[in-house]
This record gives C-alpha cells, sequence and structure tokens, in this order.
C-alpha cells in the first residue's frame, strides 16, 4: 500500500523525469549479461507505470519475453539529479494506449502513424525507485569537506543530497 508519504516522493520523482527526453534501459540478455539502450520518453504522468514505445524487431524484447527485470536511469549530471527505477517489463498490444500516448514527432519513426504496425509498447511495472537530488550548496559542501579533513568524518549522503525511495 502507498502511503501518503510515498505519493509525495512519487510526485518528487516525477517532477524530477517528466521533462526528461530519454532514458537508459537495462535489461538481461539470453546470456545472462546486462546490456542497455536509450529510449525516448513517452509518459505523462507517472503513476509507478513507465511506458516505451519501440519497434517490433527489437532485440529488447526477446531479452523482455525471457526475463522481464529491468532497470531504468534518467541522468541530469548538470543539476545533480539521478533516477533509478527496478521493474518488470513486458510487452503489450494495445493500440489505444499507443493511441494515447502519440505524439507527432514520433512519426520520424513510424511514418504511419500510431497505427502503424511496426509499433511495439513496453509497459514497465516499477517496483522500486530511487532518486537523488538538489546536492548541497558549494558553501555546505566546503563545510563538510573542512569537516571531514579536521575530524575526519563524512557526511551522510542525506547531508549532501535529497534521497527519495518509493516502494510500489
Amino acid at each position: 500500500m502507498i502511503t501518503a508519504q510515498d505519493r509525495n516522493n512519487v510526485q518528487k520523482v516525477w517532477n524530477l523525469i517528466k521533462r526528461e527526453h530519454a532514458a537508459v534501459l537495462v535489461s538481461i540478455r539470453k546470456d545472462g549479461s546486462l546490456d542497455s539502450i536509450p529510449m525516448g520518453c513517452i509518459q505523462s504522468d507517472f503513476d509507478g507505470t513507465l511506458w516505451f514505445l519501440t519497434f517490433t524487431d527489437n532485440p529488447r524484447l526477446q531479452e523482455i519475453e525471457k526475463d522481464g527485470h529491468v532497470l531504468v536511469s534518467y541522468v541530469r549530471p548538470s543539476r545533480y539529479e539521478y533516477v533509478s527505477m527496478i521493474g518488470y517489463a513486458r510487452i503489450v498490444d494495445d493500440r489505444s494506449k499507443i493511441r494515447e500516448l502519440w505524439r507527432e514527432g514520433f512519426s520520424v519513426w513510424f511514418p504511419d502513424g500510431p497505427e502503424s504496425p511496426s509499433i511495439a509498447l513496453i509497459e514497465i511495472d516499477v517496483k522500486t525507485v530511487k532518486s537523488w537530488s538538489k546536492p548541497a550548496s558549494f558553501l555546505t559542501y566546503a563545510y563538510y569537506y573542512v569537516r571531514a579533513k579536521l575530524t575526519g568524518r563524512s557526511p551522510s549522503p542525506e547531508q549532501v543530497a535529497e534521497r527519495v525511495l518509493v516502494h510500489f
């Protein structure tokens, strides 16, 4: 069950990823190794489910069918913002969902529009979200640097960045 705090944290995560144009999808290859691929973000909101469009001949689909455990990462290093989502992916054949998520810009990849038979829809049921954001200011960082040098004590991660953890 999602608590009020979790709902607040989900909103914080959505605020971090809603303007992103790309994410990295990591899946498990047939041989058990990990592999990654950039994916275009098509979210219009976030409620614990991520959606991606891809081509029906994408080898990633076979990997997902064999083992749907995935990790999706969003990174904005210039602002020290990082989001990592672990979940379970599956291929969904739902033309109404494709039409709902469709934007004209996707015509670059799918000129036949949302009815194109070459579109595959990936649904990811997110189980865990971790994010790191709002890094310490230069002065705060300088304080912890001096303190660490003088005392040998490092700051806790919470003292230099906001961490969010949500379990669905």
